[in-house]
This record gives C-alpha cells, structure tokens and sequence, in this order.
C-alpha cells in the first residue's frame, strides 16, 4: 500500500510517501515568503503557489492509496494562534484539491494533531535529535515538516493494523 502523509502549512508543507511502513520519498515545499502576520489575498496567492510546486514535484512520484492528513484544531486562547487562526483551515481548503489528485481514490484521513503528536513524541524526539531506524528510510526526515507528516503516516499505518 502506498500511504501519503502530510503536514500542511501555509509557510511549508512536507509529504512523506510511504510503501508499506518504508518512507520512500519526502518533500518540503515552500512557499513564496510574505508578510509576518499575512492578509488573505496574500494567503491565498501563496497557496496557490504551494500547490502548483506540490503538483509539480510529486508528478513523478506513485499514487497514493490513500492520504493521512493533519487537520486543524482550534486554539482560540493560543497567544501565537490568536491573530491568524484562520490561515490554517485556508491553507488546507485550498490545498485540497491538489492532494486529492495525488490518490486515485480521492481519501483523505484527517488527523487530529495533537493525539497524533502525543502518541508520536518519543519518534519526533529521535528524529529531531538526528536519530534514525523508527522505521525505514526516515534518514530523509530533516525537518519538523516531514517528521510531522511521517508521524501522521505511521499513525494511521498503525490504526489501520489495529482494525484488522
């Protein structure tokens, strides 16, 4: 099975390809930098952007059987959340689309960030201190983007073995 993992952003958004439990390739995109604390139009434009070079860079890449995102809790009382909380579901609603084309089946598995994160904190911890052999091919995953969206990968690699 081939499992897209992805951790959007409107600044950067990594995706992690996964077959079977192997991390098989990861990319961060960027987006065109813009203002500290941005405006919609803006927003909107560097979506645009981000999904173009998403599209682009993984036209190359197998087709997902099926995606796990993270979604998008609400923290209205979160000092660095309070002004732009809206920036995240616009990055999300926009990049849609694009994910969706990246899987035959169109699923997208939202996942809420913080159970994932919990459950995933010992592997960030490793990841981000330069640690490998979570599972294989997670050398590539060098920044918070990609170990977010490989965890949010794994995550649903193991709910899905619990099911069964």
């Amino acid at each position: 099975m081939n499992l897209l993992a992805i951790d959007p952003g409107l600044a950067n958004t990594g995706l992690v390809l996964f077959e079977g439990r192997r991390v098989a390739r990861a990319l961060t995109v960027r987006s065109k930098a813009g203002a500290t604390c941005p405006q919609f139009g803006p927003c909107v434009t560097r979506v645009e952007h981000m999904a173009a070079e998403i599209a682009e860079a993984t036209a190359e890449w197998p087709r997902a059987d099926v995606l796990a995102c993270e979604s998008y809790k609400d923290i209205p009382g979160h000092l660095r959340a309070a002004k732009n909380r809206w920036t995240t579901p616009l990055t999300v609603g926009l990049l849609v689309p694009v994910l969706r084309s990246l899987t035959d089946s169109g699923e997208i598995v939202w996942q809420d960030p913080e159970t994932v994160m919990t459950a995933y904190a010992q592997a960030m911890r490793l990841w981000a201190l330069g640690q490998h052999g979570i599972c294989p091919g997670d050398e590539v995953l060098r920044n918070e983007h990609l170990r977010s969206a490989a965890a949010h990968g794994l995550h649903y690699l193991a709910m899905q073995k619990t099911r069964r």
